[in-house]
């Protein structure tokens, strides 16, 4: 017989003990896989809460924190589902990372996209800003605002920066060395 479902509140003290693991060893291949493990119990069983966001919204940012950006995008697919379903969340901050994301992989039709559906009323949200701007600066190559913004980066957005920052870093030598 299948096993039977995990009760809510034993899923909760997993992500509490996931998050205190985290804090104390910083062992992220466990962290990782007690996540996974945490995110098949709520698909299986079809939960669609706030509590599946924060579990999603923890992994990706320890996902990020470790420089996993497979697994960070995983999480950052589901956790824009998840926002659409209108479930609360750090929906601001996330969005930001998608913007982000989307340079760093040079997605520039789906960064179209997220521009394009995004709320007017996110536009202010800290994170959203700064990426915007960070944006604007990276498309017309202005490489001095593109690194003072990167190093003003709110939450965890520095991180996602660094992924693709000697690149660009690399790109504006190349355009000086060319003027």
């Amino acid at each position: 017989p299948p096993d039977p479902p995990v009760p809510p509140q034993v899923l909760r003290q997993a992500l509490a003990l996931v998050r205190s693991h985290w804090e104390q060893h910083r062992d992220y291949a466990w962290a990782c896989e007690q996540l996974k493990s945490l995110r098949q119990d709520l698909t299986v069983q079809g939960v669609r809460t706030e509590f599946t966001v924060e579990v999603y919204e923890t992994h990706a940012r320890i996902a990020l924190e470790k420089g996993d950006h497979e697994e960070f995008n995983q999480c950052q697919t589901q956790l824009k589902a998840l926002y659409g379903e209108s479930l609360p969340g750090c929906v601001g901050e996330f969005t930001a990372y998608r913007i982000l994301y989307c340079m760093f992989t040079r997605n520039s039709g789906e960064l179209t996209t997220e521009l394009a559906l995004l709320p007017p009323s996110l536009r202010t949200d800290p994170c959203v800003s700064h990426a915007l701007s960070l944006r604007a600066a990276w498309a017309l190559g202005l490489w001095s605002r593109f690194f003072r913004l990167h190093g003003a980066a709110p939450a965890m957005g520095g991180r996602l920066i660094d992924l693709f920052a000697e690149r660009e870093r690399r790109a504006a030598l190349r355009a000086m060395i060319k003027a």
